[in-house]
């Protein structure tokens, strides 16, 4: 009898012990395999254990992103489409799916015309994002270095010219990528951006509920946090319109 429990027992403790796999391997797995499955709230649950756990990654987000977009979930799905960009800015499928998900949204911004070279500028440094730019600038200074020491142990002047044309190439990239790591970062850190997740919010034209109402916003919009009062942020939208909303409207990015 005794041995029948014991034996009762250990299968009790492998199989709790299976159902409380919460390894990010094994939640990632039976998340996708939950979306395979059409079970989307099941999907999201199970990506939220992991966002839970502290788990960050491209393709959590957009899977994320995914599953929301699939129960017509708009402002969830832009969220998480944004937030995945923002590890993968140059991802062809999140632009997509992300485009998508703005056409199911009511408000189309458009965005204030930039300058060329505005243009050029920003295609260019979202390529990368700041920790790759960052890593590139590393690279370039240390092939410019070693660049450097071959120029010295070279044997002829032709050698010489070569490294030590080499060695300038690799600084002068070194010190563009370090300065776009920069200024990416800065940027960062001085603009934060939102998503509405109210339906339907009015925006005032002061921070207090009794001014006039500026604007109608709704869900999906992404929007630029400027300032805070109260439960007041001042945000501004592509388009350059600007006006003040309660806090809990939005979802800072």
């Amino acid at each position: 009898m005794k041995t029948i429990l014991y034996i009762l027992l250990f299968l009790g403790v492998s199989f709790s012990g299976k159902a409380q796999d919460t390894s990010p391997k094994n939640l990632f797995n039976q998340a996708t395999q939950a979306y395979a499955d059409e079970a989307y709230d099941k999907a999201i649950a199970t990506y939220n254990q992991l966002l839970e756990q502290g788990q960050t990654s491209a393709a959590l987000y957009y899977n994320l992103a995914n599953a929301y977009y699939k129960l017509n979930q708009v402002a969830e799905s832009i969220y998480y489409y944004e937030k995945a960009l923002q590890l993968s800015p140059n991802d062809k499928d999140i632009h997509n799916n992300l485009s998508f998900a703005k056409n199911m949204a009511l408000d189309a911004i458009e965005e204030q015309p930039k300058t060329g070279l505005t243009r050029i500028y920003d295609k260019l440094s979202s390529i990368f994002d700041t920790t790759t730019w960052a890593w590139l600038s590393i690279l370039f200074m240390l092939l410019g270095s070693l660049c450097i020491g071959v120029y010295f142990f070279a044997g002829s002047s032709f050698k010489k010219r070569l490294f030590f044309s080499f060695s300038m190439l690799g600084f002068f990239l070194g010190i563009l990528t370090s300065v776009v790591a920069f200024q990416q970062q800065q940027y960062l850190q001085a603009n934060t951006y939102a998503i509405v997740f109210e339906e339907e919010v009015s925006v005032k034209s002061e921070p207090n509920n009794s001014s006039s109402n500026a604007f109608l916003l709704h869900a999906g919009t992404k929007v630029e946090v400027l300032d805070s009062f109260n439960t007041f942020v001042k945000i501004a939208l592509a388009d350059g319109r600007e006006g003040w909303i309660t806090e809990k409207a939005i979802k800072q990015l």
